[in-house]
């Protein structure tokens, strides 16, 4: 599996890239990438690091492409491509990489095939991509370390990139179309209208939330997250509120997307707050 960096460092990468992209667009078929998103707090309030894309072909080449460096280059060649209806964006949640990539810039995300809204109405439950692999028989990304962002949480915008780095944000792409068509066959066309509108659903969630940043809970940590996250799902079930815990913040502080005050008041009284 080829792993090329798109930085602005060579040209050849570049332009090869920006012409694949072009070619996919102009072409106006029916065609499938696969996509990832790393940075720091990942979202509108951080970063938007590296963003791994893959291409339904024969080269199987993973671009890795360096928004630290090349941001504005960068997002102006994908646009096209990740606003197109006719091309599928595979990406497993696509929450966090909507908001950054639309928030940040200016990039707004459609069609996409959202591997964990897929294995949510197959299975009934959440899982990350390698307990989703794992679950459809797929080889995990074995390079994934969530370990390492208690020691450097900046991980992703760590220059240059790391064996490692590359080894990670690659894998975390490879798999997607296989992942992708197995869940596609043996759908019921209920289940598929459902997974399906999910996925629209999620590309769209944070995109239009508004945010308030290191809400503090003022309860229980263990108690307000839950045997295996329950009880905070249950809240945001309740509220329609999305949270993630704060990436500038302490163990106890979480960014709180809402769509109303009412609904931001609910959350913040589940956390305790008078």
């Amino acid at each position: 599996m080829p792993i090329l960096v798109v930085d602005g460092e060579d040209d050849a990468i570049v332009n090869a890239f920006i012409d694949k992209v072009n070619l996919l667009v102009e072409s106006g078929e029916t065609s499938r990438v696969a996509v990832d998103c790393e940075g720091v707090n990942l979202g509108r309030l951080g970063t938007l690091e590296i963003l791994s894309i893959a291409f339904e072909d024969k080269s199987e080449d993973v671009y890795l492409l360096d928004f630290k460096k090349y941001g504005r280059t960068l997002a102006n060649a994908i646009a096209p491509m990740m606003e197109n209806q006719n091309i599928v964006k595979i990406i497993h949640d696509s929450r966090m990489d909507c908001d950054a990539l639309f928030h940040l810039h200016g990039i707004l995300v459609i069609n996409v095939h959202d591997t964990s809204c897929f294995h949510n109405v197959i299975h009934n439950t959440q899982a990350n991509l390698n307990d989703t692999l794992s679950k459809n028989g797929i080889p995990e990304n074995t390079r994934r370390s969530t370990s390492v962002y208690k020691t450097n949480p900046k991980f992703w915008s760590t220059r240059p990139l790391s064996y490692k780095m590359k080894e990670w944000a690659s894998g975390d792409v490879a798999s997607l179309f296989t992942l992708a068509s197995m869940q596609s066959r043996g759908l019921s066309p209920t289940q598929r209208l459902r997974a399906e509108s999910k996925s629209e659903e999620w590309t769209k969630v944070l995109v239009e939330m508004d945010v308030e940043r290191m809400v503090k809970c003022n309860v229980p940590i263990g108690r307000f997250i839950g045997r295996g996250g329950s009880n905070i799902r249950a809240v945001e079930r309740q509220t329609g509120c999305q949270m993630y815990k704060s990436g500038v913040g302490r163990g106890d502080e979480f960014d709180v997307y809402y769509s109303s005050e009412s609904s931001l008041k609910l959350v913040k009284k589940a956390m305790g707050h008078m």
